[in-house]
């Protein structure tokens, strides 16, 4: 479900004069997104998306914004954002903010091409190179995805569950931070965070644009790295693909070389990233935190040196 909140076309109206959108021809929701609410608006000069964000403070949404105003203006290939008539990116309404972007056309994919592969990887690597040592103003308003994240959020939810199995759940989490190695030599910088194709819009095998930076954060870039062996090789129900895994390796460093830390501790972001999954499943009481534990167990098992060598 894409919307949360319902607009009333006299809204948008008001949105189109305030941003200098020209007139509104017509409204319609994404289907994708399940955090935010995001509407195409077409007006008489083009198509732009209008976002309201629906649980983020001013600070994380500023983060976002500026971010794409930076990646914009390093043609990235991602939505501009667009000032308002009192020069802000940002609006308020009923105590929520929005901001509206460019619209990037497109379409979304299910499988990958080999050129496809390539591309959205070369993207990735493209966006490290830009944002590497990039600390922009407002990081630390954003969750990490890293150890201090993860046993803090687990900590506080326990707090409220108080109860057998939130005590033995945050002793899996702790047990399993404390194997985690994260040098102080690996590169850092903002990673997008949940870089994968419901994020991504192609025109045939070329990315078109990378959207939803609604996770992204300052941390080690190689765990946007390790997203991609999750996603890309390690897919739902399947084994690990050791073969895909080293293809996605060989195809990122041809645009930006990994480290020997970076590919050694790329064992220790698969990981941060699971246990993400498992803060954020910590509460419910289906079977999505026994399904990522799972995985956590193979992955632990075979350990920091032999996954390595899979890679």
């Amino acid at each position: 479900m894409g919307v949360k909140t319902r607009f009333k076309r006299s809204f948008f109206e008001e949105v189109c004069r305030e941003y200098n959108l020209g007139s509104l021809r017509s409204y319609s929701n994404f289907d994708l997104g399940c955090v935010q609410t995001n509407i195409l608006l077409k007006t008489s000069l083009g198509k732009y998306v209008f976002r309201y964000y629906e649980i983020r403070t001013l600070d994380h949404i500023q983060f976002e914004v500026s971010l794409l105003d930076y990646l914009s203006k390093h043609n990235f290939l991602t939505p501009s954002p667009l000032k308002c008539n009192s020069g802000k990116f940002i609006t308020s309404h009923k105590s929520k903010f929005y901001a509206v972007f460019d619209y990037i056309p497109g379409k979304h994919r299910k499988r990958l091409s080999s050129k496809a592969l390539n591309n959205l990887l070369k993207e990735l690597a493209k966006l490290h190179n830009i944002t590497e040592c990039y600390r922009l103003k407002g990081y630390n308003y954003r969750e990490g995805h890293d150890v201090a994240y993860v046993l803090k959020e687990c900590s506080l939810i326990h707090k409220k569950m108080n109860n057998q199995l939130s005590k033995e759940r945050l002793k899996i989490i702790k047990d399993n931070l404390n194997k985690l190695e994260f040098p102080k030599s690996l590169s850092l910088g903002i990673v997008h965070a949940d870089y994968n194709l419901s994020n991504l819009k192609f025109e045939k095998d070329k990315i078109s644009g990378v959207l939803d930076f609604d996770d992204a954060c300052y941390t080690h870039l190689n765990y946007d790295v390790a997203s991609q062996i999750w996603y890309l090789a390690w897919k739902r129900d399947k084994i690990f693909d050791k073969k895909r895994a080293r293809k996605i390796i060989k195809i990122y460093e041809k645009y930006r070389p990994l480290s020997k830390v970076e590919k050694k501790h790329l064992f220790d972001s698969l990981a941060i990233l699971i246990l993400t999954h498992m803060t954020w499943s910590f509460e419910g009481k289906g079977r999505h935190f026994d399904y990522y534990l799972k995985r956590l167990n193979w992955l632990m098992n075979i350990g920091r040196e032999k996954f390595s060598s899979y890679l």
